[in-house]
C-alpha cells in the first residue's frame, strides 16, 4: 500500500521539481493543477515526446487512485443478505485490490521509469534519483 501511493508521490515531486526549474508560471499554477494535469502540462510545454497511453505512463493514473483512495478515504456502502455477525464477502476496497504485489510492483518500477524518461527528455544529464550529497543543518 505505501510503496504504491509513494510511487504516486515521487511521480508528482519529481514533476513539482520539473515544473518549478523550467516553467516560469509554475509556483503560481501548480496548486491549481492534479498529477495528471501537471504531467500534460510539462509535456506540453517542454515538447515531450511521450505516449502517455503506454508504459510507464500509463500506470500512473492507476498509482493515483490509490493514492487518491488513500488520501480522500470514504466509506463503502455494503448491502448484505448474511447475519450481523458474518463478516465474509463484504467488499473490498478499490485500494486494496490494485495493492496486489505483481500491480505494487510495477507501479514501482513505472514510476521510477517516469522519471528517469522525463528527466532525460527534458536534457537533464544527471541521475535524478542520484545523491546531491549529504548535509545537515542545525534547528533552532
Amino acid at each position: 500500500m505505501m510503496a504504491a501511493a509513494f510511487s504516486a508521490f515521487t511521480v508528482e515531486a519529481f514533476l513539482n521539481h520539473l515544473g518549478s526549474k523550467r516553467l516560469p508560471e509554475w509556483n503560481r499554477i501548480e496548486w491549481q493543477l492534479g498529477p495528471k494535469d501537471k504531467l500534460r502540462l510539462i509535456k506540453k510545454k517542454l515538447a515531450l515526446s511521450i505516449d502517455l497511453r503506454r508504459r510507464p505512463f500509463s500506470t500512473f493514473p492507476t498509482m493515483l487512485r490509490v493514492r487518491n483512495a488513500l488520501a480522500h478515504g470514504r466509506t463503502v456502502a455494503a448491502v448484505s443478505m448474511r447475519s450481523a455477525g458474518d463478516l465474509g464477502d463484504w467488499p473490498e476496497p478499490e485500494w486494496k485490490q490494485l495493492c496486489r504485489a505483481d500491480l505494487v510492483a510495477r507501479m514501482v518500477e513505472d514510476a521510477e521509469k517516469i522519471v528517469r524518461e522525463i528527466s532525460e527528455l527534458s536534457g537533464s544529464r544527471r541521475n535524478p534519483f542520484g545523491s546531491m550529497g549529504s548535509g545537515w543543518s542545525v534547528g533552532g
